[in-house]
């Protein structure tokens, strides 16, 4: 019997406004052969039953139950899958018509990552593909990705070769609670030697559900340091270009926790309190350590300018232009969830 093309794994915890339409995006597909793993995770709505509708109908759509978490859910779906390469799908976004069919064209080719864009609109953007396969093409391409983790580093948006991901026993930390795609997309790419990326927007990341991923959590921090400095236990094995990159991911990471944590709107704590915080922030090793061997010359972007008045001890500067960003994402939706 020919091996499936494609398992879809969707984690899926209190998704019933969403999965359908998910579901409804993966059947439509044409050009390959699918399945689809759906696994609802302590779910207190009707997600589960809404699945099981299409699970009934369908022999290709399989829905399982795990604990809590989208981590265990992942891996619950990777020890049921069979297809050839492996799709992840969040369960409030979904995959355009003929996403599938743009794919097909490079399902053959011998690269053992295939990454394609990613949009909020309601279709389809086409763009040139890239192959990365020579040592420092993809080499660049690894370090461009580290370098800008919310847009690059994600699970979805991609296709993982399955025979990689069991060979070298990769799977999701499930002890991470944020940053776990990135930690999962690093290391299965330390372990492939090349990449095609296809520019065209196939996936539609929804911007539904974003207020609750924007709210103020203490432990946020924490968190992030905790992912951080697992994810670098791999990062030191790799080669300076990585290792510096990295330095700009951890970077990332640290804007990320003044946002969203330390001057959080719904942070309850006083402004002493959050710029006291913040010095305890930039005193952890990681963060410190990475801020010491960026160069100025290497925070390129607007995103960045915090760090290079970090740098230059210029804190009050950089608080004035983390506030404004966290007035803007008050305001309107942002870029992550």
């Amino acid at each position: 019997m020919k091996q499936t093309d494609i398992s879809v794994i969707i984690p899926a915890h209190n998704a019933s406004d969403y999965i359908e339409r998910a579901i409804k995006s993966i059947i439509t597909q044409t050009d390959m052969s699918w399945e689809i793993i759906i696994v609802e995770n302590g779910s207190t709505d009707d997600t589960y039953i809404k699945s099981m509708k299409y699970a009934e109908k369908y022999s290709n759509i399989n829905i399982f139950q795990s604990e809590k978490g989208v981590s265990k859910a992942r891996n619950y779906g990777l020890k049921k899958a069979t297809g050839k390469w492996i799709c992840f799908l969040d369960a409030d976004d979904y995959i355009y018509p003929d996403a599938f069919n743009e794919i097909y064209k490079y399902m053959e080719d011998e690269s053992d990552l295939i990454l394609f864009g990613h949009n909020s609109e309601t279709h389809m953007v086409k763009g040139k593909c890239v192959k990365f396969d020579g040592n420092e093409e993809y080499q660049n391409l690894r370090c461009e990705m580290i370098k800008n983790p919310t847009q690059n580093m994600t699970v979805w948006g991609k296709l993982f070769k399955h025979q990689i991901i069991e060979k070298n026993k990769i799977e999701f930390d499930e002890q991470l609670e944020l940053a776990e795609d990135s930690d999962f997309t690093f290391r299965y790419m330390q372990c492939i030697k090349s990449a095609i990326e296809m520019r065209t927007e196939l996936y539609h990341y929804s911007r539904d559900n974003e207020s609750a991923v924007r709210s103020y959590n203490p432990e946020t921090a924490q968190r992030y340091i905790k992912a951080i400095n697992h994810t670098l236990e791999y990062v030191e094995k790799d080669c300076q270009a990585v290792k510096k990159a990295y330095n700009q991911y951890i970077l990332i990471h640290l804007l990320l926790i003044l946002v969203h944590d330390t001057f959080n709107i719904s942070n309850p704590t006083n402004n002493k309190q959050k710029k006291d915080n913040m010095k305890k922030l930039l005193a952890t090793n990681c963060f410190k350590k990475a801020i010491d061997n960026t160069r100025i010359s290497e925070c390129k972007g607007f995103r960045m300018l915090p760090v290079i008045c970090i740098k230059l001890h210029m804190n009050w500067v950089a608080i004035l232009m983390v506030k404004v960003r966290v007035y803007q994402n008050n305001k309107c939706s942002g870029a992550t969830k």
